[in-house]
């Protein structure tokens, strides 16, 4: 399976998403290259925090999605996992404290579930309901 390799972040001086290519420096900062087709192609650089950035997982939801190293999901039994990588593949991990402590391939659980936010966008969802 070939998928592209591709990166989020979001920007230190806007806070939006970027997405694109990854530089990381000795010094911990993060920049992602973004090739900007609304002024010609041209490659952008944009500083990113480096906590937010993640990896293009080359899945997709069951709405057609992209799923990305941090969004989390909505599984048919209404759990809320996490995308993260772990040992070299891609597996999603449940993020409440009351859900069972279970992790699983993401290429099992993305066709059925939904992506309804990520990490930084959404620490809401991380959250127990009371």
């Amino acid at each position: 399976m070939n998928r592209e390799i591709k990166f989020r972040g979001k920007r230190t001086d806007t806070g939006k998403w970027v997405y694109g290519s990854l530089l990381q420096w000795k010094d911990g900062d993060a920049t992602i290259c973004a090739n900007e087709s609304e002024n010609n192609n041209v490659l952008i650089k944009y500083d990113v925090n480096p906590d937010t950035v993640g990896q293009y997982t080359g899945l997709k939801d069951k709405n057609g999605t992209d799923v990305w190293e941090g969004d989390l999901l909505l599984t048919p039994e209404r759990d809320i996992m996490a995308a993260e990588w772990q040992d070299a593949k891609i597996i999603t991990k449940c993020v409440r404290p009351a859900c069972p402590d279970y992790v699983n391939s993401l290429s099992f659980a993305y066709p059925v579930s939904e992506v309804i936010g990520n990490r930084w966008d959404n620490p809401e969802l991380l959250e127990e309901k009371k």
